[in-house]
């Protein structure tokens, strides 16, 4: 549904108390970019705190945050602070590092009214502390796998019973399913977050490529010092500087999105590749966790772990206007459904749902 389509939120009145999200702040990346996304789809239903697990805020995040979050607080609340109250915990990369604050963590959860809990990059050993399952009603993934790889070792814990859903990043797409394209006279084939892992063989990968197809470009951004020492020289390569351009300028003119990984790399969400399927990019990628979730084979865009069919795919794209034009309108469609207020309705439904005081945890 688009965010436009809130049924939800025109059903029912924004409940007076707020709800309490807990997260990492202080950088500016994908996930806390999904943070914010989040909050401002919440506004509309509840009245938001945040609480930041970091003592600071990004530059980049401060005005956003400030905009749609009633209270921002640069430290953890304490444990009368979230007593009967609906929190979202959106772990981001914080659940690789919860074992070391368990403790702290067991006693400001205690008595919490409801406990939503994200799971963004990383699974970590949160599912040992199943104690959390006391007060949690729902846990929150970005790929199927990963659900799976939860539900295999909860199945004997008290998390067995807490519900799981899994929905694509909470990104706002509006802004990228509105752009046109822009010729640019070549076919660009590109790939937006370039600082993520590249395979080994990434140079070769994509030197073959432009020898393959002469009128073709390859761009990326951000690049990175990797990708700068092994194509920075080649004619053809547009190696974009972090910020000098907008993701929004940089996918109107991408015509391929070629989404390759380090083998041993998790790709969760991917937060792009959702952005440049709502650009109506049609989309190469690697077949595994997240992006399989988000690729419809041979209707979106095709999904391959050997290179050289990966290779086949960018060039039959490239050769074909028509069938780019086709897979890149059903990858814009499919983002239809991904609206960060699919996220808001499931938090409100899975907020206040009776639990009973109890002992502390």
């Amino acid at each position: 549904m688009d965010a436009s389509d809130n049924s939800l939120a025109n059903a029912a009145p924004r409940r007076r108390d707020p709800l309490h999200v807990i997260s990492t702040t202080a950088h500016d990346t994908g996930g806390e970019r999904s943070l914010l996304a989040l909050i401002e789809n919440l506004t509309p239903f509840r009245k938001v705190e945040l609480w930041c697990i970091d003592r600071e805020i990004h530059p980049a995040l401060r005005p956003g945050l400030e905009a749609h979050a009633r209270d921002i607080h640069l430290q953890p609340a304490d444990n009368s602070e979230l007593a009967g109250a609906d929190v979202v915990f959106y772990m981001h990369d914080y659940a690789l590092v919860f074992a070391n604050f368990a403790e702290l963590w067991r006693e400001r959860l205690s008595r919490v009214g409801s406990l939503q809990i994200i799971i963004n990059v990383n699974l970590g050993g949160l599912f040992k502390f199943d104690w959390l399952a006391a007060r949690a009603t729902c846990v929150y993934f970005e790929s199927t796998d990963y659900e799976l790889a939860w539900r295999k070792w909860t199945h004997s814990n008290r998390f067995a019973h807490v519900p799981t859903v899994v929905l694509p990043p909470p990104v706002n797409l509006r802004s990228f399913r509105a752009l046109k394209k822009v010729p640019t006279g070549r076919v660009v084939v590109g790939r937006l977050s370039g600082h993520a892992p590249l395979s080994p063989d990434f140079a070769s990968f994509y030197t073959e490529l432009a020898d393959q197809l002469p009128e073709a470009e390859f761009w990326f951004m951000p690049a990175g010092r990797e990708l700068r020492a092994a194509l920075g020289d080649h004619p053809r390569f547009r190696l974009f500087a972090e910020d000098q351009v907008t993701p929004h300028w940089f996918l109107s003119r991408v015509d391929i999105f070629c989404f390759t990984l380090k083998d041993c790399w998790p790709a969760n969400g991917p937060r792009s590749l959702v952005e440049a399927m709502a650009a109506g990019c049609p989309i190469v990628s690697i077949d595994r966790e997240g992006p399989k979730d988000r690729v419809a084979h041979g209707v979106s865009g095709f999904l391959t772990n050997d290179r050289h069919q990966m290779q086949d795919y960018v060039r039959t794209l490239a050769q074909d206007p028509a069938l780019r034009a086709r897979m890149g309108s059903d990858a814009r469609q499919a983002t239809r459904d991904w609206d960060p207020v699919v996220w808001a309705e499931a938090i409100v439904r899975h907020s206040s749902i009776g639990v009973d005081p109890a002992p502390a945890l």
